[in-house]
C-alpha cells in the first residue's frame, strides 16, 4: 500500500487550513472588532473535466476528424496482410527473383504503414492534448464565473469531503452545459 499519495493530500489539506487560519487572523487582527465572512466553496476538478458536455463534444469532434485516417490505415493494413499471404500461396510458382522482389516491395509496405501509423498517432496525440487544454482552460473560467456570481471568496479543488451546500460542482457542469448550448446556437446561425 503506497501511503505516499494519502500523506500529500493530508499535507494539502493542513497546509490550506493553516494558510485560511492565518488568513482569519489577520483579517481579525486588521479588521479589530467587525465580523469578517469568508465564503468557502469545493469544486471537483476531475469530475468535471470528465463530465463536462465539452469533454464528449471534444472527444466526438476527434472521432469524426480521424476516422477517414483510421480507415485509410486499417484498409492498408488489410491490403499488406493479403499482399503477404499471396506471396506465401505463390511460394512454388514463382521465380526466387520474382519472390524477393516481392519481399523488397512488402517491406517498404510494411515500413510506410508503420510511419503513417506513428504519424497518425502523434497527430491525434497532439490533437487531444489541445482538446484537453481547451476544456480544462474553459472549466477553470466557468469556476471563477460561478465563483463571482455566488459572491464566493475562496474556490477549493483538492479536499476531502464537503457538504453540497458548499460544492459548487454540479453548479459548473449546468453553467458548462449551458455555454455549448450557446455555443451551438452560434454555430446553428452561421450557416
Amino acid at each position: 500500500m503506497n501511503i505516499l499519495p494519502n500523506f500529500k493530500l493530508l499535507f494539502r489539506t493542513l497546509t490550506l487550513a493553516l494558510m485560511l487560519l492565518t488568513f482569519f487572523q489577520t483579517a481579525s487582527a486588521t479588521q479589530k472588532d467587525d465580523l469578517v465572512t469568508v465564503s468557502i466553496a469545493v469544486v471537483n476538478v476531475r469530475y468535471l473535466l470528465q463530465h463536462a458536455p465539452q469533454s464528449d463534444a471534444a472527444s466526438k469532434e476527434l472521432k469524426d476528424r480521424f476516422l477517414a485516417k483510421e480507415k485509410e490505415l486499417d484498409a492498408e493494413a488489410d491490403s499488406i496482410r493479403l499482399f503477404e499471404e499471396s506471396i506465401r500461396q505463390s511460394e512454388g510458382r514463382i521465380t526466387r527473383e520474382e519472390k524477393i522482389e516481392k519481399e523488397r516491395e512488402l517491406r517498404s509496405r510494411k515500413r510506410s504503414q508503420n510511419r503513417a501509423l506513428e504519424d497518425y498517432r502523434e497527430d491525434l496525440r497532439i490533437a487531444k492534448s489541445a482538446a484537453l487544454d481547451d476544456v480544462q482552460k474553459l472549466v477553470f473560467e466557468t469556476i471563477d464565473e460561478v465563483r463571482k456570481a455566488k459572491k464566493i471568496d475562496i474556490v477549493i479543488q483538492d479536499y476531502v469531503s464537503a457538504s453540497e451546500r458548499v460544492d459548487i460542482t454540479e453548479t459548473v457542469i449546468e453553467n458548462l452545459a449551458e455555454k455549448l448550448k450557446k455555443e451551438h446556437v452560434k454555430k446553428s446561425a452561421k450557416k
